[in-house]
């Protein structure tokens, strides 16, 4: 009965992987063995665009002064 099962789980899961794929997704173990690169890509960025604004307003003379 396993066997059975197993013979019929996996040619849906090939399907609905292959299904996902024509849609434009990854592989989803791959996917989010990615999540924790784009989190830290997402959080340098946000670092230096704060780097960057602390510098516009450092370099920004003070016209109310």
């Amino acid at each position: 009965m396993v066997t059975q099962i197993q013979t019929v789980q996996e040619p849906y899961a090939l399907s609905q992987a292959n299904y996902l794929r024509v849609q434009g997704y990854k592989d989803p173990v791959r996917q989010l063995s990615e999540v924790p690169k784009i989190r830290q890509r997402i959080a340098e960025s946000l670092r230096k665009r704060r780097l960057k604004l602390q510098q516009l307003k450092k370099s920004k003379p003070n016209k109310g002064n």
